[in-house]
């Protein structure tokens, strides 16, 4: 039952996607409305994957399920489906279609991800149980999924702008944001970003110190998330400054945010010595 839904969420995104990104090339709205009803289905089927699959471990708590590597994974897909929920309600809802057709594939990137560890045995090692600990969890992760969301607008800048240029697919333009509207919430999500993973960072400084009398203690966790915060912090620098032309800071966007990307898949995947490791 379990693998059967989990099958079926995973194929809805993959249709939910097809439709956003043929709302954007098509000039039939049809596509769009059905968008909404199959990512609305999508986020049924993965909300009961998620309770079949806790259910099924009526011993252990929440946070032991949660943990586990597809645990984790399932958690990072239903807080940026819950971002993207935010974003249809806020003001950013006029371009909620154009960045759905980049979340959802994400959305289901993170869940394929997760399933060589379905039956996975590895939870989230720590060397220490603190209050804060669920704290710096959350708010870091929601940092690094807004830091996709300025992946995203990065993306829909450049197809946006060589689109202007090119004067090609105009059809495309008149339904994608402007390019101005475009950089307002490339900003706004890059901001957010550094406040929600700079609070992650400072209260994990706080935990390692409290428990080994050390700022740093040298993991790949801790490593990859000084990294993440300094890319984010220098994105953020480059868009306050205006220093570089958007161009320019999209595509160190795009670049920075893959590599941060696929250091954060290996770290949550390979590795497994250390605390904040799977193990």
């Amino acid at each position: 039952m379990f693998e059967s839904i989990f099958t079926i969420a995973i194929a809805l995104f993959i249709a939910t996607t097809c439709c956003f990104i043929a709302c954007i090339v098509s000039t039939n709205t049809i596509y769009y409305h059905i968008g909404r009803v199959l990512f609305l289905l999508a986020v049924a089927a993965t909300t009961g994957t998620g309770v079949i699959r806790f259910s099924s471990f009526p011993h252990e708590g929440l946070v032991s399920i949660a943990s586990t590597i597809w645990g984790y994974f399932y958690v990072l897909s239903c807080i940026i489906i819950l971002i993207a929920g935010y974003l249809y309600f806020s003001r950013w809802n006029t371009q909620w279609k154009s960045f759905m057709a980049l979340t959802t594939p994400f959305i289901t990137l993170l869940l394929l991800i997760s399933i060589p560890f379905l039956d996975s045995s590895r939870k989230f090692a720590t060397e220490f149980n603190h209050d804060l600990l669920p704290v710096h969890i959350v708010s870091s992760m929601i940092g690094e999924l807004l830091f996709f969301y300025s992946f995203a607008g990065s993306v829909l800048y450049l197809i946006m702008e060589r689109s202007l240029k090119k004067k090609v697919f105009i059809t495309i333009t008149d339904r994608l944001p402007n390019l101005e509207a475009i950089e307002k919430f490339n900003r706004w999500s890059i901001t957010y970003s550094l406040v929600l993973i700079s609070a992650g960072l400072v209260i994990g400084i706080f935990l390692v110190y409290n428990k080994f009398g050390k700022l740093f203690i040298g993991t790949a966790k801790e490593v990859h998330i000084y990294f993440t915060w300094f890319v984010i912090l220098s994105i953020f620098i480059l868009r306050k400054r205006s220093r570089l032309s958007p161009h320019k800071i999209s595509i160190i966007n795009i670049i920075v945010f893959v590599w941060a990307m696929f250091l954060f898949i290996l770290n949550n995947t390979y590795i497994a010595r250390g605390f904040h490791s799977f193990q």
